[in-house]
């Protein structure tokens, strides 16, 4: 087992059209790895 932290990264799914950091689309309903520290997927 492990500690976990707010910050620490997550999987969950899209709610909406977006794009990545790297340019990508992202779809709605796709599953992402998502960062609440810099709000990033």
């Amino acid at each position: 087992m492990y500690n976990r932290y707010s910050g620490d990264p997550y999987w969950t799914t899209a709610r909406y059209n977006s794009t990545c950091g790297c340019g990508d689309t992202i779809k709605k309903g796709t599953d992402i790895f998502y960062y609440p520290n810099n709000k990033k997927a």
